[in-house]
This record gives C-alpha cells, sequence and structure tokens, in this order.
C-alpha cells in the first residue's frame, strides 16, 4: 500500500503574497461584510500555510527567519517577519565544487564499470574458448574411450577364443596321454612276450644243439642208413619245434 501524497511545500512568496493582499486590499472599494469574509478567508489560508512550512518546511530554508515568522504575535509582526529578507545558507561555490567532485567520481566510477565490463567481457569469452577446446578435447576422449572398448572386447573375444582352443587342446592332450599310457602298456606286454619268447628260443637252441650232438654221435656210431633216418627224424623235430616257437 502506497502512503498518500502530501502537498508540496508552499513557497515563502506565496505565503508573503496571501498576507499582504490581505492586508493591503482596497477597502474603499469593499462593503465590511466582503471585508471581513476576505480578510478571515486569506488568513485562514496563510495560517494554514504556515503551519503546512512550520510541519513540512522546504529543504534549503532560513532556520532563523522561519522561527521568527513562527514566534510572531500579531498581523504586524507576522507582516514584518515575511517582508524581512532572508539569508541564504547556501555556498554555491562549495555546492558546485561537490557537483564537479560527485560527477567526477561518477564518471570515474563509470569508466571503472566500462572497463570492468570490457575484462569481463574478455574474460568471458577466453572462458567461451576454452569451453570450446574443452568440448572438442572430451569428443576426442570418447572417441578413444569407445575405441579401447571395441578393444577390450576384441581381446575378450579372442581371449574366449583361446580358452575354447585351450580346452580343446587339453581334450586332445588328455586323449594322447592315453593313447601313450596304452602304447606303454602294450610295449611293456610285447617286451614282456619278447622276453618269454627269448628265453623259449634260447632253450630250443640248447635243446637243438643238443640233439645234433646226439644225432652225430649216433651217426659216428652206427653209419649212413641210420644217419639217414635220423636225419628225416630231426628235420621233422626241428619244424616241429619252429612250428610251437
Amino acid at each position: 500500500m502506497q502512503p498518500p501524497a502530501r502537498l508540496p511545500a508552499p513557497r515563502l512568496s506565496d505565503i508573503e503574497g496571501t498576507v499582504l493582499h490581505g492586508l493591503l486590499m482596497d477597502a474603499a472599494d469593499e462593503s465590511t461584510e466582503r471585508l471581513c469574509a476576505g480578510f478571515g478567508s486569506r488568513l485562514t489560508k496563510a495560517i494554514r500555510c504556515l503551519v503546512q512550512v512550520m510541519f513540512d518546511p522546504p529543504r534549503c530554508q532560513d532556520q532563523a527567519r522561519d522561527r521568527r515568522i513562527a514566534e510572531t504575535q500579531s498581523i504586524a509582526e507576522l507582516v514584518a517577519a515575511v517582508q524581512e529578507p532572508g539569508e541564504d545558507p547556501r555556498d554555491l561555490a562549495e555546492e558546485l565544487g561537490q557537483l564537479h567532485a560527485r560527477f567526477a567520481a561518477e564518471q570515474a566510477a563509470r569508466i571503472a564499470a566500462e572497463r570492468s565490463a570490457f575484462n569481463t567481457k574478455a574474460e568471458l569469452k577466453k572462458k567461451d574458448r576454452w569451453l570450446i577446446s574443452m568440448a572438442a578435447e572430451n569428443a576426442e576422449l570418447q572417441k578413444r574411450i569407445q575405441a579401447s572398448e571395441d578393444q577390450r572386447n576384441t581381446s575378450d573375444n579372442q581371449v574366449a577364443a583361446q580358452q575354447g582352443d585351450v580346452e580343446a587342446h587339453d581334450e586332445i592332450l588328455a586323449r594322447t596321454t592315453a593313447r601313450l599310457k596304452q602304447a606303454d602298456e602294450l610295449l611293456e606286454s610285447q617286451a614282456k612276450k619278447i622276453k618269454r619268447d627269448w628265453q623259449f628260443y634260447k632253450k630250443s637252441l640248447a635243446l637243438f644243439a643238443d640233439r645234433v650232438a646226439r644225432l652225430h654221435r649216433y651217426l659216428a656210431a652206427n653209419g649212413t642208413e641210420a644217419a639217414d633216418r635220423a636225419q628225416r627224424h630231426l628235420i621233422e623235430s626241428m619244424k616241429f619245434t619252429m612250428s610251437k616257437t
């Protein structure tokens, strides 16, 4: 809610004109009733203006003159106090210097603000270029990450394939090992058989040598006919022996 608008403070010149017009008007041309009515209305207006000045004084006012006007006891004193010129307490040269100083300070502040705005704009442009370069680097890093991810997936697939090859190799190795074990067992059994055959062969050779020696002794004792029969018997015996071997 906004405060009610206040009436503008009346100027002292308006008060002076009102009072003097009410006191110095031509009474010859006016009747007594009109004179009283006009004087009363203008006096009321003057008093209202004075009261308003007392409660809402103007900014650049003469405190001593206003105090003399407020202390008057009669119309004559009021007129004399109003007609008395007041002193202007303002120092225009000082105010002009202050205005120049304020203007220079505001102009310096404006120049500093413009310089700060220019520096801020340059910094923002620099930040924008940095953000653009960072966005480009981020895109490049994204590409590298994607390439690394693809390479990792390829490596995982290769490792999985090699794992399958290793499992197949392990299976082949297990089968080969089982076959080698079977071959070792077969070689061991063959070696045992060869050893048995060798023992039997040595025994057969000893038996054959003994029979040959007996044949020679028999031939030496019995002659050619006995030799022929013994030779045929020996050949048959040898065939039988060889067939068993």
